[in-house]
């Protein structure tokens, strides 16, 4: 098996997460659903630990990825969070949108606050003592865009494999 096909088998991998993750947000807070089989499969996967591997999946295939190009200059700090940006943002602003067309249609013009329409616009829903995003598991997305930041300092200032090894535990 060469290393694209090993890659490959990650990303279906991290897909499967995905999955997990989407049917454990629909289906395992209902108390009538919990009797279909598998479903303490996904109750016990598709939480915390389902996230952790996405995570974990996402930020090596990532890594894999960027690091050359990050490390001989071939793509800068901006066009890399662009990049990131234009994958995740239409996603996570369609998401909480649609919440607040729920939250309008629930609760009538109350539900609009727009100090958190703007913190949630701006990426900054849900950080301490501001109000989270109107899309609740959309929590992420902000902090996901902290680790890209990161990561990108990270494989830019660490030029040899030991070092970026040492970076990435």
């Amino acid at each position: 098996m060469d290393k694209k096909e090993r890659l490959l088998g990650l990303t279906a991998l991290k897909g499967l997460f995905i999955w997990i993750i989407v049917l454990h947000n629909t289906f395992s807070l209902d108390p009538l659903l919990e009797h279909i089989p598998g479903m303490a499969f996904i109750r016990l996967f598709g939480g915390s630990l389902g996230n952790s591997m996405f995570f974990i999946l996402s930020g090596f295939l990532m890594s894999w990825g960027y690091r050359n190009r990050i490390r001989s200059g071939q793509i800068t700090f901006g066009v890399f969070l662009q990049r990131r940006l234009k994958k995740l943002y239409p996603m996570y602003a369609l998401s909480n949108g649609a919440s607040l067309a729920v939250s309008l249609w629930q609760y009538g013009v109350s539900a609009i606050n727009l100090k958190r329409i703007a913190f949630t616009a701006l990426l900054l829903g849900g950080v301490i003592g501001q109000p989270g995003p109107y899309n609740h598991p959309s929590w992420f997305v902000p902090c996901l865009m902290v680790c890209y930041a990161l990561f990108y300092a990270g494989t830019f200032w660490t030029k040899s494999d030991t070092a970026y090894r040492v970076f990435l535990l």
